[in-house]
């Protein structure tokens, strides 16, 4: 029996004599690969001895063996059983490697399952066969789940942004976002007076400018005018958008000025035949609106916004809106202003009607939210306002009597009215409170226009009413103390102010006068504020040089200071 074995260590066999004869496997340290080899012979001479047997030598393994270059260094195993499976050796430099088939090799030898030198960048063996190398797979890299998470964030960082286009038409650059964002947060809400929850400035205006281009352009160029880029709120919209600058801002809002002009003049006028489009016709209302608030917001105007109300008038007869509700709004709107604009501008046109002395259109309006309109407040306003430029006119032609019997009748006819009227606001609704202010405001227009002074200016004002006067302001001042600064009836509130101060002699009347109209100027934002200031100072220092004529006649005051704005 002839045994090979090969370990790590060297084994040795010797007989345990005391053992019943069994052999004891020795283990001694060793090379490896160390060839061991056990001999057993046949017993068949009769005359063997155990005792004749002699222990052979260990067999020594030479010194050099040990000092071969070649030969790994010895590893020496734990004590214990040895290994079922030993730890292959290692393959030294001559021995023979098994021909695996490599994954690396081009792709031409690939597919002809030709060997592959791999050379770059085109191997010898496609070279010498005259065929195109297609080249190398590409080498991969084993990356761990964090690895690969880490490339995937960066690849995604690194990418460039993708420019969007526009949802709607207008809001292109981050200026347009401002302007838009400032109409819908701020100045929709302080031009609405029944609140954020009936806002037909959001309502209905919006819906239809994301149909019209020019209307959107109207709104923005409206929301860019009325941003004052001097107050606390303008300098944090600066500092909160780093990406853009004032110049860059103005810029903008000239485009979007100048775009609503274009669109208004180039859509269907109406002029020729009526517009059926229904979005073309609320839209040129609209933008007719847009118009007009920027001459509020600006302060002042060369007088073009009366060619709106013109405009009004004549298309609200030929091109009237379906939806009803946006008729109401937009009819209530003009219709209001138009009453606050003929103050001071129907005084300076000889033979012009006043509003009331006109056609009236208030069966448009079902869903009023103003004062003074539907309710016929306003309407006694232009009345007394009609009186009061008849007398003017006796005063310039020296007609005497300056009040005559017609006059006389129609003030006696218009105080029973006033003192008949209440609002029809239901109670806890500020307007209200507003509508009592408005009969005061009316009150003392007419209490001032059918006594004016003497052509001759006195030291004292020449009016045997002035103490009526005196409290009916000091009654104004108290329902105006009444009102909250955020109270969105602020909206209305400019035109009663106005006539107010006309009439405010005292000294008291006066300062209460001026933080009513700051207070209104903080809510609105709207620069008339300050052009009605303007001419409530001028009237004021008159009243101290005693000049009572030119007090009354305070339109001519706006006029020689080339005021032509509405107070309202």
């Amino acid at each position: 029996m002839t045994a090979h074995l090969t370990f790590t260590e060297t084994w040795t066999m010797a007989f345990d004599g005391d053992n019943n004869g069994q052999y004891n496997i020795i283990r001694e340290q060793g090379l490896d690969n160390v060839l061991m080899s056990l001999k057993s012979e046949p017993l068949n001479d009769d005359n063997f001895c155990i005792d004749d047997l002699e222990e052979a030598p260990l067999t020594s393994v030479p010194t050099s063996a040990h000092n071969s270059a070649t030969d790994p260094p010895r590893v020496k195993r734990p004590p214990g059983r040895p290994r079922k499976h030993p730890v292959t050796p290692a393959v030294g430099a001559s021995s023979k490697i098994t021909n695996v088939r490599s994954k690396t090799g081009c792709f031409t030898c690939r597919k002809r399952k030709k060997k592959c030198d791999e050379a770059k960048p085109r191997c010898m063996n496609c070279k010498k066969n005259a065929l195109v190398c297609e080249g190398y797979p590409e080498r991969r890299i084993w990356k761990g789940a964090k690895e690969r998470a880490e490339e995937e964030r960066m690849k995604h960082q690194n990418l460039p942004p993708t420019p969007l286009q526009p949802i709607l038409y207008g809001l292109e650059t981050l200026e347009d976002m401002i302007f838009w964002k400032h109409y819908n947060e701020k100045l929709s809400t302080v031009l609405t007076v029944e609140g954020e929850l009936k806002n037909a400035f959001k309502d209905m205006m919006v819906p239809i400018a994301t149909k019209h281009q020019g209307l959107m352009h109207s709104i923005l160029s409206l929301a860019s005018k009325h941003i004052d880029f001097d107050t606390p709120y303008g300098i944090n919209i600066l500092s909160n958008n780093p990406n853009t600058t004032l110049g860059a801002l103005r810029n903008r809002s000239i485009h979007h000025q100048n775009k609503a002009v274009q669109e208004f003049y180039t859509q269907p006028s109406g002029e020729e035949e009526p517009i059926e489009d229904n979005v073309l016709i609320s839209a040129r209302f609209g933008q007719m609106l847009c118009f007009f608030l920027e001459a509020q917001v600006e302060g002042k105007s060369p007088g073009y916004h009366r060619w709106y109300f013109l405009e009004y008038r004549r298309l609200i007869v030929t091109s009237i809106p379906n939806d009803s509700a946006f008729l109401s709004f937009i009819s209530e709107f003009f219709e209001y202003h138009m009453y606050a604009d003929e103050l001071i501008y129907s005084a300076l046109e000889p033979g012009r009607q006043t509003v009331s002395e006109g056609t009236h259109t208030h069966s448009n309006i079902d869903q009023p939210k103003l004062l003074g309109v539907t309710d016929g407040m306003l309407d006694y306003l232009s009345q007394t306002t009609a009186i009061r430029n008849a007398i003017r006119r006796n005063m310039l032609a020296y007609i005497d009597p300056i009040v005559d019997y017609k006059s006389i009748c129609k003030v006696v006819e218009l105080m029973n009215a006033i003192n008949k009227w209440v609002p029809h606001w239901p109670p806890g609704d500020s307007r209200e409170s507003v509508g009592y202010l408005y009969r005061q405001m009316v009150y003392i227009h007419l209490l001032r226009t059918v006594n004016p002074p003497s052509q001759i200016a006195t030291a004292i004002m020449p009016s045997p009413h002035a103490e009526n006067l005196s409290e009916a302001v000091e009654s104004s001042l108290a329902l105006l103390k009444n009102l909250r600064p955020n109270d969105p009836s602020q909206r209305l509130l400019l035109l009663p102010c106005f006539i107010i101060g006309t009439a405010s002699v005292a000294q008291e009347h006066q300062g209460a006068v001026r933080i009513a109209i700051k207070t209104i100027k903080g809510y609105t934002g709207m620069r008339n504020a300050d052009t009605v200031m303007g001419v409530l100072e001028k009237v004021w220092q008159l009243m101290s040089a005693g000049e009572w004529l030119a007090v009354w006649d305070w339109p001519e005051v706006a006029h020689k200071m080339e005021l032509d704005f509405i107070p309202a």
